[in-house]
């Protein structure tokens, strides 16, 4: 998606399903930066 967002390419609809970011507690840190970036790139 990113490669082609970068390409200019637009859609009037996206549907996702993200995978799980966190699968435990110790996954917690790098499970929330995941998301983060995944939502930030869902916004553009």
């Amino acid at each position: 998606m990113e490669r082609l967002g970068r390409a200019g390419e637009k859609y009037h609809v996206v549907v996702a399903d993200p995978p799980a970011f966190v699968k435990s507690k110790k996954d917690l840190g790098s499970g929330l930066r995941g998301y983060r970036s995944w939502r930030a790139w869902r916004r553009r």
